[in-house]
């Protein structure tokens, strides 16, 4: 069984390619990742933006939880 030379530089070629394309795509997820994580530790409150004229201020995590508290709890579990 013989490979034509040139066949296999190219099937060499595109073999490592395909690594270098995961390579890259995988840097840019941990990128992301840092980018998300270094902004999310730099606002204390979170903008929502619904569209170009207008803006909804989030409250911070805190105060919304405790409103939240207010609510009655959920029915009692009775088992069958």
């Amino acid at each position: 069984m013989s490979v034509n030379p040139t066949c296999l530089v190219l099937i060499i070629l595109l073999f490592i390619s395909i690594i270098l394309t995961f390579k890259g795509y995988l840097i840019s997820c941990v990128w992301n990742c840092y980018r998300y994580i270094n902004g999310r530790n730099s606002s204390d409150v979170l903008v929502y933006v619904t569209s170009n004229d207008t803006t909804v201020l989030l409250p911070p995590y805190d105060d919304a939880t405790v409103n939240g508290a207010a609510k009655e709890p959920p029915p009692p579990y009775v088992s069958a």
